[in-house]
């Protein structure tokens, strides 16, 4: 019987390849451990700092549920409600941003669910005979594509109105400083939790609180429960740098 030296078996068997010691391997894993870890305290750090920065100016403003800033969606519906009221108080506009603002969100991720089920479902779908994965038909392809589409939209219209709301927020902390808070947060989000730290006690850019009334507080139409603040007069209105910024947004 036929059979092939000993040295074209060696060079050219189909086997595995070279065994990775067990210790080595240990070591990778421990090591991308560590650094998950790491990435995750780093991660739950900045967004409790984010969070206690919100809902402190939430509290000092009167806004209603400020707990709401510790729950993801939530905090955008804090977000939008202290730019709901400083545009309310400063031009008299309602732009109902505390709703659009967790909505996109909510969209973002339901879509982005969606989408990665879709695919898991793909990938566990029944080999074919020549034992590869069968390929998607037109209609679960497109049907992909939409959805990741979707998500992508939905995505960067929330980035957007949050980012419109952010500078709105800096305005009403600190108006002098609000465009290079904004840049940097922008550019550089790890950031952003400490310049809301930093910002949690200012009030330059609100209008002067004014006395409550003998039977109760003047509300904010802005928060249901807000502080009293008053309107702005007509002289802060019509300062046209003032209104070019409001029209802008």
């Amino acid at each position: 019987m036929f059979s092939l030296p000993a040295p074209f078996l060696t060079h050219f068997s189909y086997g595995p390849g070279p065994h990775v010691p067990d210790v080595v391997m240990s070591a990778v894993m421990g090591a991308i451990l560590i650094i998950l870890a790491i990435a995750l305290c780093i991660g739950a750090v900045l967004y409790a700092v984010q969070a206690f920065s919100l809902y402190q100016i939430a509290l000092r403003r009167k806004i209603s549920l400020p707990w709401l800033a510790w729950i993801p969606l939530g905090n955008l519906w804090i977000c939008g409600s202290l730019s709901d009221q400083y545009r309310y108080l400063t031009a008299g506009k309602y732009q109902h941003r505390r709703v659009i603002l967790p909505v996109l969100g909510g969209l973002a991720c339901a879509l982005s669910v969606a989408a990665g089920r879709m695919l898991h479902h793909l990938m566990q779908s029944p080999w074919s005979s020549f034992g590869y994965h069968r390929f998607p038909s037109p209609a679960e392809t497109l049907a992909i594509l939409i959805v990741m589409s979707l998500s992508i939209c939905f995505a960067i219209a929330c980035s957007v109105y949050f980012y419109i709301c952010l500078y709105n927020l800096y305005r009403s902390c600190n108006p002098s400083v609000a465009t290079v808070y904004l840049v940097i947060s922008i550019f550089f989000p790890v950031a952003l939790p400490f310049l809301l730290l930093a910002s949690r006690k200012n009030e330059l850019g609100m209008p002067p609180r004014r006395e409550p009334f003998s039977g109760g507080s003047c509300q904010s139409p802005a928060s249901g429960q807000g502080p009293s603040f008053e309107q702005p007069s007509e002289a802060e209105t019509s300062d046209p740098k003032g209104s070019m910024e409001d029209q802008a947004l």
